[in-house]
């Protein structure tokens, strides 16, 4: 599972030698995690400004700023502001931790947004215009939000997507149907399709579901990568998956919809047919398993 998430979601925001120049990896990263952090790109970048403009200001040790620092000098405070971002790049130019716009950097938000108050209160004029400068930025990133990946734009988070697809599946795939689902997808169909609010993710090979007459299967690991292996292992033909059945496809969910080339590449190994998608997120078709190697 890290292996599948590193290589999806988190891509880019852990450093590859050979693949990645180290500085090139640190300013990326960083101004995908403020465009993560304001899930907009322009007011990302401008909170990025006004971070290092705080930054520093406390590292040169401006006098009067006006700011109350009690006993700490500007300087240790810019150091603890500063220095939390170091060891997250030090970490994931090390492999360790990942760096950039997704929620395991959360916890960097509190020093980024103390960074970006003090450039904003060290502002000569922020007196006549900081607060209508924050009602405007609040107003840029609620009404032309634009946060960071094809697959979590606004327009691919649609209920209207996902009401689309299931009706789909009602409709056009036949009873007693096989579909063939990874860890995402089981989870939408689980909620959607068989109206049970608790779905489970396991490390068995393969997880089984019954409902709305169709039985929805789910290897593991995600089928992204391995899924003609998963369904061509002694195991599939326990579940009837055997070369000359025809099932179902089913992938949904923002993990794997990033690499949309990549899904493109599948479906051309699955020979499948007809595939539908709705938005950049969910894809489904129809195949039939020949023997190892065939497809």
């Amino acid at each position: 599972m890290p292996e599948i998430i590193g290589d999806t979601y988190l891509r880019t925001s852990l450093f590859h030698p050979g693949r990645d120049h180290w500085l090139t990896f640190v300013v990326s990263s960083t101004i995908r995690y403020f465009h993560y952090l304001f899930a907009q790109g322009a007011i990302g970048v401008l909170g990025l400004f006004f971070f290092l403009a705080g930054i520093w200001l406390l590292l040169s040790g401006a006098k009067g700023l006006p700011i109350n620092l009690k006993s700490a000098g500007p300087r240790t405070v810019g150091v603890l502001l500063l220095s939390p971002f170091v060891v997250n790049c030090g970490l994931a130019l090390m492999g360790i931790y990942p760096y950039g716009g997704t929620r395991h950097n959360s916890i960097l938000s509190g020093f980024a947004l103390s960074g970006v108050a003090i450039g904003l209160t060290c502002w000569q004029v922020a007196g006549r215009w900081l607060n209508p400068g924050i009602v405007i930025v609040l107003a840029i990133c609620n009404l032309f939000p634009a946060p960071t990946g094809p697959y979590i734009q606004p327009r691919n988070q649609t209920r209207g997507l996902m009401h689309d697809a299931i009706e789909f599946v009602r409709n056009s795939i036949p009873q007693n149907s096989m579909i063939v689902t990874d860890n995402g997808g089981g989870l939408l169909l689980t909620y959607y399709l068989c109206d049970q609010d608790h779905y489970q993710p396991t490390v068995r090979t393969f997880v089984t579901l019954q409902c709305a007459d169709h039985r929805i299967i789910t290897p593991e690991p995600q089928f992204q990568d391995r899924l003609l292996a998963s369904l061509q292992s002694p195991a599939a033909e326990m579940y009837g998956l055997s070369p000359g059945v025809e099932v179902w496809m089913f992938e949904a969910g923002w993990i794997t919809a990033g690499r949309k080339h990549d899904a493109q590449q599948e479906i051309r190994r699955l020979k499948c047919a007809s595939p539908r998608q709705f938005g950049s997120n969910i894809l489904v078709c129809k195949t039939v398993l020949g023997d190892k190697g065939e497809n």
